[in-house]
């Protein structure tokens, strides 16, 4: 979408979605009522969660210069990372055209993967989580379900 201002001019890239994007997944209600009493969740499952996710909060996840607790990817200052990536080959490709592509940017690194300091202080409710909430493909699924006739 082309911008123009008295003293500049530019184009601005928006991505819209398609129909083919969008997608609708039908989701059981929670309502302990409707649940199976074979997958409805424990007491000790639900605290588990709920303990997870309080260790997982990103209001004060991160620290300010002054050491204070701060919110962690705030969205303003959040920005997606296939974006920032392709703005980032579109500039070297502009300046340098017949260089190969930087590697990835490490700020575009942070924000793909997960904040290692945040998981260590999670590091029991995590365990607890996992240890109450077992998976398993071979409890699930037949094993006639993985071999290949």
């Amino acid at each position: 979408m082309p911008h123009i201002k008295s003293d500049l001019e530019y184009l601005i890239y928006q991505k819209l979605p398609f129909a083919e994007d969008l997608r609708h997944y039908p989701f059981a209600p929670l309502d302990p009522g409707h649940i199976r009493a074979a997958h409805a969740p424990s007491q000790a499952q639900l605290d588990a969660a709920e303990r997870l996710i309080q260790s997982l909060d990103l209001m004060t996840a991160s620290k300010d210069e002054d050491g204070e607790p701060m919110e962690s990817l705030k969205p303003k200052f959040t920005y997606n990372p296939v974006l920032q990536r392709f703005y980032q080959c579109v500039q070297h490709r502009a300046l340098h055209p017949n260089a190969p592509l930087p590697p990835l940017d490490p700020v575009i690194s942070q924000y793909c993967n997960p904040d290692q300091q945040l998981f260590t202080a999670a590091k029991r409710q995590l365990e607890d989580f996992k240890r109450l909430f077992p998976l398993s493909l071979a409890s699930t699924y037949p094993t006639a379900f993985f071999t290949l006739p």
